[in-house]
């Protein structure tokens, strides 16, 4: 186990990239709920994309109150950097990985230490969380032919928890959170920037043989505000960078792991930019239209950028 500065041993350490604040408060209440009883045994790192005072000035009042938190500012910066700047900043055997509108329930961390002690061989696995909305009905969840079929639907979403069936098992993929040894973390490739960078390192993990083992009881809450609009929602795009990387980064991942389904991708890929193109119509968003093929033509040629045959 690892130790900090000051030899008091860090077990977790929680990485947190930061853009937004309007949730933040209520993730550092979860998080004194939910690991008072190993608050000592805890940091949190938190990577501020988007730095202002009143985040400081918040971070200090929770370190008065026994919260270990590291704050690093990287301004300008995206998810995929942030949270491999966090992993290398961290001290703590495991690394958890969450966004900055996901809040754990109460009892995560108690379910947490009970699966790690009760797991006896946890080389090369990425433990998985049930990701619910406000509503609880599951919110982000891929099954395992997600991980060779990267456009295929996302087939659970909207069910309510109680309604569906969930057995503890291996092979499937939650986005955006997930728990790794610190020791076998491999870094997110900061090509992608947003969209599709946990979805890559997900494709390079199964490749090298981890596996991902699924805890539908250990429970994170993703707050997405009800004010957004459904593009925002449903495909994460509410500028347009994140409609120029949305469309540029499927096409990236296909080059990088699909190459032989890349036809059959674009076809897909084409009907899903129809129906994307359908709802922007109708919520007069169409300054995303230019982006999205912008997107589309650099993602087809992005083999002939310098930096296409880096390795990650």
């Amino acid at each position: 186990m690892y130790k900090s500065k000051k030899n008091i041993k860090i077990k977790f350490s929680l990485i947190i990239p930061i853009y937004r604040k309007n949730l933040i408060t209520k993730i550092f209440r979860s998080i004194n709920i939910s690991a008072k009883h190993l608050l000592k045994q805890l940091e949190i790192i938190v990577v501020d994309m988007n730095p202002n005072k009143n985040l400081k000035n918040l971070i200090k009042k929770y370190k008065r109150s026994g919260l270990r938190i590291k704050y690093v500012e990287s301004y300008g910066k995206f998810p995929a950097y942030a949270r491999n700047v966090g992993a290398s900043l961290a001290v703590g055997k495991y690394l958890i990985f969450i966004d900055e509108d996901m809040l754990m329930n109460k009892n995560f961390f108690i379910i947490l230490t009970k699966v790690l002690k009760e797991t006896k061989n946890l080389k090369k696995t990425i433990i998985l969380p049930l990701i619910i909305d406000k509503k609880k009905r599951i919110d982000i969840y891929c099954p395992k032919l997600f991980l060779k079929l990267p456009f295929l639907k996302i087939p659970l979403k909207g069910k309510k928890v109680e309604n569906v069936k969930l057995k503890r098992r291996k092979g499937e993929i939650f986005i955006s959170s997930f728990i790794v040894r610190k020791s076998e973390f491999k870094r997110f490739d900061e090509r992608f920037k947003i969209m599709h960078e946990d979805l890559d390192l997900a494709i390079r993990l199964k490749k090298k043989g981890y596996v991902f083992l699924f805890v539908p009881s250990l429970i994170i809450v993703h707050y997405k505000e009800e004010r957004y609009s459904k593009i925002e929602r449903e495909y994460f795009i509410s500028n347009e960078k994140r409609a120029y990387l949305f469309s540029r980064n499927f096409l990236l991942l296909c080059w990088k792991h699909y190459l032989f389904v890349l036809p059959f991708a674009l076809i897909l890929f084409s009907f899903s930019l129809l129906k994307l193109f359908i709802i922007l119509m109708d919520e007069k968003k169409t300054k995303y239209f230019l982006p999205l093929m912008k997107g589309l033509r650099d993602g087809l040629f992005y083999f002939l950028k310098k930096d296409f045959r880096k390795c990650y």
